[in-house]
């Protein structure tokens, strides 16, 4: 996982959701704060996330190392 390589703090693109997707991308950012994505969950980091805004004006859910 490119994550495990990077610093705390370094935010990376996890998924882009189209425009009319923001509550499908509030939920998945909030299953990978709370451990219910496997991929993540196994890994045992401590991770946060976020949904952000593209140029293109799609959704892009981040995530970054806490510790």
């Amino acid at each position: 996982m490119a994550l495990a390589s990077t610093r705390p703090g370094e935010w990376l693109t996890w998924k882009l959701y189209d425009r009319g997707r923001r509550q499908l991308a509030s939920v998945v950012a909030r299953d990978l704060r709370t451990g219910k994505i496997a991929a993540v969950r196994k890994s045992f980091l401590h991770i946060d996330s976020r949904v952000t805004p593209t140029a293109d004006g799609r959704l892009a859910v981040e995530i970054a190392r806490t510790v």
